[in-house]
């Protein structure tokens, strides 16, 4: 599968809340890298689907490297948290695959909303 093909997969899955699709695109190993820290990629999934009943997935643009197995996607995400607040916001998701499977996903988060609406937490 393309890099592409395996971004786009992965935030079709995500918007879907299909956890188990999701968690194939993974290696068994996989990590995933953000603002709470390291995590398996499992982890990470199980914990995203736990806190959302609703995910919107805009893709922005997709970047691809000279590194054959890396590839950026730009994109919205818009959470509708289980305990009814919605939080939208803007990211980078840096895939690093290894054998069609992600082995480590690194999300970069635009916190600008954030630090304007919680000054005192920065």
């Amino acid at each position: 599968m393309s890099k592409k093909s395996t971004s786009n997969l992965l935030l079709q899955q995500l918007a879907n809340g299909n956890f188990e699709t999701c968690k194939e695109l993974f290696s068994k190993d996989a990590v995933v890298i953000g603002p709470g820290g390291e995590l398996s990629a499992e982890n990470f999934l199980k914990n995203f689907y736990i806190d959302n009943i609703k995910i919107n997935v805009t893709l922005f643009n997709t970047f691809f490297s000279l590194n054959p197995n890396v590839c950026a996607v730009y994109l919205q995400l818009e959470e509708h948290k289980a305990n009814g607040i919605i939080v939208k916001f803007n990211c980078v998701a840096i895939l690093e695959n290894n054998n069609d499977k992600i082995e480590k996903l690194t999300i970069i988060f635009d916190t600008y909303p954030i630090r304007t609406k919680f000054p005192k937490l920065f």
